[in-house]
């Protein structure tokens, strides 16, 4: 049971930071403006998110692909 709840924790965790990614991707909002609305997180952590998603994007064929089909639907 633990590891199921730590698994379903990570993904969570990885949505939110997909979520941030876009947040900062698609629209003119600043980072502190972005961690406000992700619940009052430090800009610092959103900055995280960013460079982390921006840089597993590069080397991760269907999470680049998964971006682009949201990114599509999200700007209409």
């Amino acid at each position: 049971l633990h590891r199921v709840d730590r698994r379903q924790r990570q993904m969570c965790i990885r949505d939110s930071h997909i979520a941030m990614y876009l947040a900062k991707e698609l629209t003119q909002k600043s980072l502190n403006e972005i961690a406000d609305y992700f619940g009052g997180r430090d800009h610092s952590t959103v900055l995280s998110a960013v460079n982390k998603i921006s840089k597993e994007r590069m080397s991760d064929q269907e999470l680049n692909h998964h971006l682009r089909v949201l990114e599509q639907s999200l700007k209409g």
